[in-house]
């Protein structure tokens, strides 16, 4: 029997679970494109959960949907590893690689044009788990330098968001395919249906993703053991291109000095052999690259062409023979820099994928920095130069994505928050006595008949101290008591005071907060993004 649309949008909403505070959204902009084939459009993080009638919606091409595949508690059930347009040779030959190398992915074809390679999991895993398996399998496929989702593997809390990445299936339905389509190692489509099935089938479970053993058929066997991806990638291409064998060859002269030591220049000539080396050089160029090198421990050309196209800086230092332990470097990854335009500003920073909070002092000072580190993230980076620690903060700053403070940004904001959650979120009291246990209660109209105007009907009531330690395991330092108090007032807050079974109970009331519902007006989209 055929699925319905709502069946398969609910099988789809539970493959792509992911962060449920959020979801992203692309709206297109006419039928213009980027330089990079990229479709022109708007996209936006929406602040509020995907649901089953939103996931309808971007099978049946009205609303498309993208999902942070990272939950609050840094586990994940898929991730994908993200092949650009202009770096994916074709998707059945990408089909054709995941197959020869065995790997437990589904190639699928993005909105942009490229390849997205989806990785199920039948059970939550750590997103270091899985991120860390992606970025080793794109090297192995010769995509090194490609993006990774899950981005990160620790959001910063509660006001850190991630980053989503864009759906396969969108406007597929039952009959179509749409232009976001998955195929089989021989070309063949998928339709969402099959695709989901496939999904189930290569769903792995914690154990499984820890275990699996990647085929590495890579010609050039045990010459770049333990060495830079970017290495291994360019050599499984086939090489440099034309101009860059000289920068090839100097990189190879740095991994040979690593892992050889004193010894390297007898292993160095035999690389100059290999396929992918073009246009091998003769027995003088040799000698005087070697010469070079010689002069000094020279570390690998990471930000020059070839090798800043193929790089992975965080797979590369966990390698025996790869980048790290030089002068002025950290050892760390410094990933993208966020800033969210609070009062005063709040700067998340992505360090090893892990993402940080940190005020400006703490983005200016570095030693400030390393005891956040150290206390948030349970790192301490190597000590820059004062000069290398300022470039780089320049550097992101030039780049930094920042983003409007949503409404509950502010700290009376999120005290608000942190009511709602606390009077919606958790089992409430069936009578005004169960005030006493730490439950929120709302009066029946029974209630107020029997209470009279002592309470009232669409309030709901709470005590001080409950919602005070409530506030306090949300994390909510530096505000004192009186402050939320006065909050509350502001806000048309209602102090009571009940006797309940001889004892005095002291209690707060405001209106009743709305359930909470992702409804979100679904608008069809142009053609351009189906």
């Amino acid at each position: 029997m055929t699925e319905s649309v709502r069946a398969l949008a609910a099988r789809f909403f539970t493959r792509f679970t992911g962060l449920s505070r959020a979801h992203g959204h692309f709206r297109p902009e006419g039928p213009e494109r980027e330089r990079d084939g990229k479709q022109k459009g708007f996209t936006e993080t929406i602040h509020a959960p995907a649901t089953e009638a939103l996931m309808e919606g971007h099978v049946s091409g009205v609303y498309g949907i993208g999902i942070v595949p990272i939950t609050d508690n840094g586990t994940v059930r898929w991730g994908a590893i993200d092949v650009d347009l202009d770096k994916a040779p074709s998707l059945n030959a990408i089909a054709r690689d995941v197959l020869r190398l065995e790997l437990p992915l589904i190639p699928c074809r993005s909105k942009s044009g490229g390849v997205h390679l989806y990785c199920f999991t039948s059970e939550e895993v750590t997103a270091l788990a899985l991120r860390t398996k992606l970025m080793e399998w794109s090297v192995a496929l010769g995509f090194a330098g490609v993006e990774v989702f899950p981005k990160q593997v620790r959001l910063a809390g509660p006001r850190d968001f991630g980053n989503w990445i864009n759906l396969p299936y969108f406007n597929a339905g039952l009959k179509s395919f749409g232009a976001r389509y998955a195929v089989r190692s021989d070309g063949t489509k998928l339709t969402l249906s099959e695709f989901l099935t496939l999904a189930d089938t290569l769903a792995l479970t914690a154990s499984e993703l820890d275990n699996i053993a990647l085929a590495m058929d890579l010609s050039f066997g045990d010459l770049l053991a333990d060495g830079p991806p970017c290495l291994q990638c360019i050599a499984g291409q086939g090489g440099a291109g034309d101009g860059q064998s000289n920068k090839m060859l100097f990189n190879l002269g740095v991994y040979c000095r690593k892992r050889y030591g004193d010894t390297w220049e007898l292993h160095y000539d035999a690389y100059n052999n290999e396929p992918f080396i073009n246009n091998p050089r003769g027995h003088k160029e040799m000698a005087q690259l070697t010469r070079s090198i010689n002069r000094k421990a020279y570390e690998y050309t990471c930000h020059e062409s070839p090798i800043a196209q193929a790089c992975n800086r965080q797979i590369c230092l966990t390698r025996k023979f790869g980048i790290g332990g030089g002068d002025d470097d950290p050892g760390v990854v410094f990933g993208s820099l966020v800033k969210l335009d609070t009062t005063p500003p709040t700067w998340i920073w992505d360090v090893d994928g892990s993402r940080i909070e940190l005020a400006t002092d703490q983005l200016k000072d570095q030693a400030r920095f390393h005891s956040a580190c150290i206390e948030t993230l349970n790192k301490w980076p190597r000590a820059m130069k004062a000069t290398t620690w300022g470039a780089l903060i320049r550097q992101k700053l030039d780049s930094v994505e920042v983003i409007p403070a949503p409404p509950d940004a502010s700290p009376e904001g999120t005290m608000w928050t942190h009511l709602q959650t606390y009077t919606t979120g958790r089992a409430r009291a069936k009578s005004r006595d169960e005030l006493l246990n730490d439950k929120p209660w709302i009066p029946a109209p029974a209630d107020a008949t029997r209470y009279g105007e002592q309470v009232a009907v669409g309030r709901v009531y709470f005590r001080a101290a409950h919602f005070k330690a409530f506030c306090e395991q949300q994390r909510m330092t530096g505000i004192t008591e009186r402050k939320i108090w006065t909050w509350l007032r502001e806000r048309g807050a209602t102090h009571h005071e009940f006797n309940i079974g001889g004892r005095m109970c002291n209690c707060w009331s405001v209106a009743a907060f709305p359930e909470q519902s992702a409804d979100i007006s679904i608008h069809r989209l142009s053609s351009e993004d189906m």
